[in-house]
Parts: C-alpha cells; structure tokens; sequence
C-alpha cells in the first residue's frame, strides 16, 4: 500500500506521475498534485532534494487527495526528513544512494 491505494501482487494498476515544481514552493507544488489528481494520477512523487522540500512536504501532505512519495537523490537524510514530514512511501534512487548505511 502506498497511502490508502494498493499496490503489487493482484492490486490494479495505479497511475504515478512526478511535479516538476520545486517542492519547497508549496503552492505551487500542490497545485500541479491536484492537476495530476484531476488527470486520473493515483499516486503522486515530489523531490526532497534539500530541508526546505521537505518543509513543503509536510504543507502539501495534509492537503493531498493522494498519497505522496518522496524522491529522495544524493542526500539519503533527506529521506529521514520527507518521513518526519509524513510521506506516504520513500523512492530511493538506487544509482545515486549505494552504501548500505545510507539505505
């Protein structure tokens, strides 16, 4: 489950999409996670690339009609800062996140 909408095994298939805004604006960031929602998006992914994306997080997910994931790239303590702010699932970026203690 991500949030309330099944996922794997026998689940149906769920439609995910990322913003291309920059999550600290939260707004905006919103904004662009309702459009997504209007457009049929079960799932939506925000970056939390810095501390002030996951401030915008933690401003966005109370107001979401869908379940939010954190990207999370480079900076695996962001991930522990995008949980804080009540993410509904983490996406960690295997290419840039490789030592097991950051994971």
């Amino acid at each position: 489950m991500v949030g309330d909408v099944p996922v794997g095994g026998g689940a149906p298939i769920s439609v995910q999409s990322m913003t291309v805004t920059r999550t600290a604006d939260h707004e905006a960031t919103l904004q662009q996670i309702y459009d997504l929602a209007m457009a049929g998006a079960d799932i939506v992914r925000c970056t939390c690339n810095e501390i002030e994306a996951a401030e915008g997080l933690a401003r966005i997910i109370p107001r979401s009609p869908v379940p939010i994931v954190a990207d999370i790239h480079h900076q695996y303590r962001m991930a522990l800062a995008a949980l804080e702010a009540g993410v509904h699932c983490l996406r960690l970026n295997p290419g840039n996140i490789r030592k097991p203690e950051h994971i």
